[in-house]
């Protein structure tokens, strides 16, 4: 497979980062992750907005814009003409002599994607509360120190990932949004998260089905109490939640709406 680094393509198995890097020394790094349905980037648009929303935030700079960035990747596209995997950027900062911004050192690269847990749409899926919230949230960093230090956890529990929350709040998982359903109102937190795409693409469909969105703050007793629990990211894309720690949301059901968006989904990636 063919990557990219720094205007150049390059075998993947030849791209590195250097030892001294920040992102090495110090977990610092703006990172962006998208995939492809019928050969297209899912929402390129979308994941460059936020790529170049983080990096204002990190105070990185890069010399691409969006629009060359897009034609990178399309030429990478062309590079990997392989089934079913996805791409991750990478913008790793070097030190500068000027203290105000850092100077970005740009890596694209394909990866095959990871087998789906299929059985976990039907029967729902299962969550850890950990309190921690992130540093700039809605900035999409390198640093998953929290979630890696929980793996084991994850794993013996039999569980996807961990859910955040801070000062009784629920926040997001690892690596996803989380949204609850309560008497046909569907929640999902305002604060303090990373603005992920696959959310902002269940606010079109939810807007499609004519249903009712409000973005609040969300307390742990009404995330116990919701009739529908689901999560929102780019890989299970959107996925239902039955369990969190030890309670059972909706007797253990999947409800109807997460089932409808769930199909509504699948739809959209089948005509994109």
């Amino acid at each position: 497979m063919i990557g990219f680094h720094n205007g150049n393509y390059i075998e993947l198995n030849k791209l590195s980062i250097p030892i001294t890097s920040t992102t090495i020394n110090r977990s610092y790094a703006a990172f962006e992750f998208f995939t492809l349905i019928n050969n297209k980037p899912f929402y390129l648009d979308r994941h460059l907005k936020r790529l170049f929303q983080t990096l204002d935030l990190l105070r990185i700079q890069i010399k691409y814009n969006e629009f060359e960035l897009t034609k990178i990747i399309e030429n990478l596209i062309l590079k990997n003409p392989i089934e079913d995997i996805s791409y991750k950027i990478f913008i790793i900062p070097e030190p500068t002599p000027n203290c105000d911004f850092f100077k970005g050192d740009i890596f694209i690269f394909p990866f095959l994607n990871a087998t789906k847990q299929k059985s976990l749409y039907k029967t729902g899926a299962k969550l850890l509360l950990k309190e921690y919230n992130r540093f700039l949230p809605k900035a999409k960093t390198t640093n998953y120190i929290a979630s890696i230090y929980w793996e084991n956890e994850i794993v013996k529990q039999q569980a996807i990932d961990v859910l955040y929350y801070n000062f009784n709040f629920i926040r997001e998982t690892s690596r996803s949004n989380i949204f609850i359903v309560k008497n046909n109102i569907i929640y999902t937190p305002i604060k303090d998260i990373l603005l992920g795409i696959t959310r902002s693409i269940a606010f079109d469909l939810i807007k499609k089905n004519d249903l009712i969105l409000k973005e609040k703050e969300i307390n742990i007793d009404e995330l116990y109490n919701a009739d529908e629990v689901f999560i929102t990211s780019t890989t299970p894309e959107i996925m239902p939640i039955i369990n969190i720690d030890s309670t059972i949301i909706n007797d253990g059901k999947v409800g109807k709406i997460t089932q409808k968006l769930m199909l509504d989904f699948r739809e959209l990636k089948f005509n994109y």
